[in-house]
């Protein structure tokens, strides 16, 4: 299928045109400054290049979504009225649906091989635990006191609830946890 052929996306650029966008929303930005507010935001899990993110960026600017503009010598890409409805949109789309990206992480659970999995999983676990926590506990990360507060209420609801479940969980080869008490 030729380049100009390929159906339109929902995300232009895939994560890094997303996150572009909202970088942009910012604050103008230049590619190298996209590529290292990347490397931070992920703790250095993941770089992109400079092949990947200036044809992104090319892209965001040919679908008007993004515009450019030389601000002390250097080229720099800022969102576009456009480029916020659709920022407005994804954004909308996370909040709405959010779980089917989360839910991307069974595509990584099907390649790891089944003896990691158990590791695997405690990580996921104690990366997600450690984001909600940075989260509930910031005034920068979630400025509203009510916010952290419902995060607070919810969380430790959703904790034990999936602890009891856990708890309750049958075991192979000894039947439910539930079975054993009687």
């Amino acid at each position: 299928m030729a380049p100009s052929a390929r159906p339109p996306r929902n995300w232009p650029g895939g994560m890094i045109g997303m996150y572009a966008l909202h970088q942009m929303s910012r604050s103008p930005i230049y590619g190298w400054q996209l590529a290292e507010r990347i490397a931070e935001t992920t703790k250095g899990g993941w770089r992109p290049g400079a092949g990947a993110v200036y044809p992104i960026l090319k892209g965001l600017v040919r679908q008007k979504l993004a515009r450019t503009d030389v601000r002390g010598g250097r080229k720099v890409y800022l969102v576009t009225p456009r480029g916020r409805a659709r920022l407005a949109l994804m954004r909308a789309r996370i909040r709405d649906g959010g779980g089917r990206y989360m839910e991307l992480r069974r595509l990584v659970l099907d390649i790891v091989d089944p003896v990691d999995r158990p590791e695997w999983a405690i990580e996921q676990l104690r990366r997600s635990l450690t984001m909600f926590v940075e989260l509930s506990d910031s005034v920068d990360l979630v400025p509203s006191a009510r916010g952290r507060a419902l995060m607070s209420r919810q969380g430790a609801r959703e904790l034990r609830e999936a602890l009891s479940r856990i708890e309750h969980a049958p075991r192979p080869g000894t039947g439910s946890r539930r079975a054993r008490k009687r």
